[in-house]
């Protein structure tokens, strides 16, 4: 009977450090749709865990937007779990979407060992720390011969990357993409970005690609085809009012396109 509540216990610790290391991304079954009479057709995916492009279905209450070449946005209040949509014009789309704000608190609890629940530390005893997790996710689409820059639109997510060419067009290994980043539509510097390709890891792993430069940017040399997710992450000091319930903010993003 102790065995089936230690392990009980542990598998709650499991699950509650793998949600909190969750990302969020967007997935298509196809970036670059071709153009009919209709428009292009695509499939829509909310991704959710850490293998890159096929994980957990994000499922939780939720909102995402499309943003389409013409500058006009379409709520989609419906969950992106193979929800197929069509592009009616030619041009450069995004999908984005974002979690709601979640407090994660680590404290050490009555065996000594060091665990994580979701809950505001005023609640816990023998805190370690504890911050709210902010998760957005922007996704490129492009729909046919597109020559306009919806791509380097600024959506305005807390934190977010900014193409600086559509990194859909890029044709084949070696070339550069380069890719700004923003928090609080502020430039943020000297940060690390990490990526990853479809099929580059099965453990969720991704790889140090730089960090951004004095202007927010930083270029990736593409050595893989096939989709790519980006992530970046950023912590800053609760407000003094929110400080009895958590220690910081902390926010990730990702953004996905097909090379």
């Amino acid at each position: 009977m102790i065995k089936r509540i230690s392990l009980a216990a542990l598998l709650s610790v499991v699950v509650s450090v793998q949600a909190l290391a969750h990302d969020l991304w967007i997935h298509a079954s196809d970036f670059k749709p071709t153009v009919n009479k209709l428009g292009a057709s695509t499939v829509l995916y909310a991704g959710y865990g850490h293998l890159y492009p096929i994980d957990e279905a994000y499922k939780k209450e939720n909102t995402f937007t499309l943003y389409s070449p013409k500058n006009k946005e379409k709520v989609i209040k419906k969950e992106l779990l193979g929800y197929q949509i069509l592009l009616k014009e030619k041009g450069n789309y995004i999908v984005s979407g974002e979690t709601k704000p979640v407090i994660w608190t680590q404290f050490t609890n009555n065996k000594g060992e060091k665990v994580w629940h979701q809950k505001s530390k005023k609640d816990l005893k023998n805190v370690i720390g504890s911050k709210r997790m902010h998760k957005y996710a922007k996704g490129i689409i492009t729909a046919g011969d597109a020559d306009d820059k919806n791509y380097a639109k600024v959506i305005g997510s807390t934190l977010e990357f900014v193409p600086l060419s559509n990194p859909n067009n890029i044709k084949e290994v070696g070339q550069e993409f380069n890719v700004k980043v923003l928090f609080k539509g502020e430039i943020l510097t000297n940060t690390e970005v990490h990526g990853a390709y479809a099929g580059f890891s099965n453990k969720g792993d991704y790889k140090l690609l730089g960090k951004t430069n004095n202007e927010g940017v930083i270029t990736i040399n593409i050595d893989h085809l096939g989709y790519w997710i980006l992530k970046v992450e950023h912590k800053e000091a609760a407000l003094e009012e929110f400080k009895k319930d958590f220690d910081d903010e902390f926010y990730r993003a990702t953004l996905t396109f097909q090379i």
